[in-house]
């Protein structure tokens, strides 16, 4: 299972022609494991759906309780994630992941393990 371990390595990947990578081996991906690709402006951020979605509801239960200023601010941060995340893919049977539809400029993209996500670096055009 994606990071199911600590996440720790790199490596350098292509992309193919379908716009797909394979997942280096110490992500401990397997196929059908659904991750979010996310956009953080310098490179693109890979992780399980659950990671963010624990990270959205620690922000929902803070604004229950906070005052109007702080109701703000979580708005703004829930914003943000939303608008960050680019898609959600499934790891197919070969340990691929599907980048179709984000628009990268380099074929070469540079893996890095991350705790339990996987940084890939990359440029993609806004």
């Amino acid at each position: 299972m994606f990071g199911e371990g600590n996440i720790y390595g790199q490596t350098s990947v292509s992309l193919d022609t379908k716009d797909r990578i394979i997942l280096p081996v110490f992500t401990y991906a397997e196929p059908k494991d659904e991750l979010l690709v996310i956009n953080k402006e310098d490179y693109l951020y890979v992780c399980k759906e659950e990671k963010i979605e624990n990270i959205v509801n620690n922000l929902e239960q803070k604004y229950i309780y906070s005052n109007l200023d702080e109701k703000k601010q979580i708005e703004l941060e829930l914003l943000k994630i939303y608008r960050a995340i680019l898609k959600k893919v499934e790891v197919d049977k070969q340990r691929r992941l599907n980048l179709g539809g984000i628009d990268i400029l380099d074929k070469k993209i540079l893996c890095i393990g991350a705790k339990d996500s996987l940084i890939l670096e990359t440029k993609i055009r806004n």
